[in-house]
């Protein structure tokens, strides 16, 4: 079994996992209290090339992404489904397609606010879905090799991930969120080869912790500090950094 994503409920102590067993995309919900044990596994039915999760914290949703990835038979373009689903039995309860969305889903996300879900296509577009009447706005996205977006707590800005062998990042201001309005306030390269990353910000103070699988079989963390006042000036430093190693040395 596969493990591609986990998602955490500290208050619950359980988890959801989208895993891949023999070609097939499952989720599977555990308690994780003790000794790990499987509560429920659900197979997506979709077929399914490439599959997103997501939690929607004060809703006990989750929210799953299933995108085929390819051209099927005879060759017409596939969009991608956002399905809303209950995290205790994982039954389905809102569904919405993405309009035009046949590239490569490279991130999904919930801002802090817990209006919206944000999809982010490898190439080309930003998806802003709203939750409550489930309106979808696609904007363009110009950043390549998405993997990874991520909004700063108080909703002023958020930092979007490249990965092409090297890690890239930009930050953008919001400037109106639900018009797609953003103003691209600084960019800086990580200096590691790696793929597959993930950012967490800090509940308490201006910095953020980049996880990413470094391609020598190690888990690089970096932890990042950035001055909030230098996002209203006309040139953004990179964060200072502080880094880790986990794996084989």
């Amino acid at each position: 079994m596969n493990c591609k994503t986990l998602i955490y409920d500290a208050n619950q102590q359980e988890a959801i996992t989208l895993t891949v067993d023999k070609k097939r995309y499952k989720l599977v919900r555990w308690d994780v209290s003790d000794t790990p044990q499987m509560l429920l596994e659900s197979s997506l039915e979709r077929y399914t090339k490439l599959s997103l999760l997501a939690k929607i914290p004060q809703a006990n949703e989750i929210a799953v992404i299933q995108c085929n990835n390819i051209y099927q038979l005879p060759y017409q373009p596939v969009n991608a489904i956002l399905e809303i689903r209950r995290w205790e039995d994982f039954r389905c309860i809102q569904e919405i397609e993405l309009p035009e969305c046949t590239d490569i889903p490279g991130c999904v996300t919930v801002t802090p606010c817990q209006q919206y879900i944000v999809v982010v296509e490898s190439y080309a577009s930003l998806y802003l879905i709203e939750l409550q009447s489930g309106i979808v706005q696609c904007f363009a996205f110009e950043t390549e090799y998405n993997y990874n977006l991520v909004f700063d707590p108080k909703m002023q800005f958020f930092i979007n991930s490249s990965i092409d062998q090297f890690s890239y990042f930009e930050l953008h201001w919001i400037d109106d969120l639900a018009m797609g309005q953003f103003s691209l306030r600084g960019a800086f390269f990580g200096d590691m080869r790696c793929h597959n990353d993930t950012i967490i910000f800090s509940p308490n103070e201006d910095a953020f912790i980049h996880i990413c699988y470094h391609f020598e079989r190690k888990l690089l963390v970096t932890y990042r500090r950035f001055n909030r006042s230098q996002l209203f000036s006309d040139r953004v430093a990179a964060p200072t950094e502080h880094r880790s190693y986990w794996g084989n040395q």
